[in-house]
């Protein structure tokens, strides 16, 4: 994972699933701990190969898997979110119902 690979490309390497990967992670705490050491070193070496492309180029289409190797496996830092507020002017999660004037002419 110190190579960019994933939770999912280290399963493979030890011949189980990623549904095992993610029993073990859930069962043991110890396991965790090291699952999400081996996710922060994924993490800084896509933002290092996003480093030198920004520094230097990397060719066609490597801008592009720089971005989506460091939302996906460094995806507390280097997320796009949007957030959308569904609350009424007056705060309340439910809408008012529109006041209509009506007059005789």
């Amino acid at each position: 994972m110190q190579e960019g690979a994933s939770l999912t490309s280290f399963a493979a390497s030890i011949d189980v699933s990623r549904a095992t990967i993610n029993v073990w992670m859930n069962e043991h705490p110890e396991f965790l701990e090291a699952a999400n050491a081996g996710k922060a070193k994924c993490a800084a070496w896509w933002e290092k190969v996003g480093r030198n492309i920004a520094l230097g180029g990397g060719g066609p289409g490597a801008s592009t898997l720089a971005v989506f190797g460091m939302k996906n496996m460094g995806k507390d830092d280097w997320s796009d979110s949007t957030q959308v507020d569904h609350r009424s002017s007056d705060g309340s999660m439910t809408p008012k119902a529109p006041v209509y004037n009506i007059t005789d002419t």
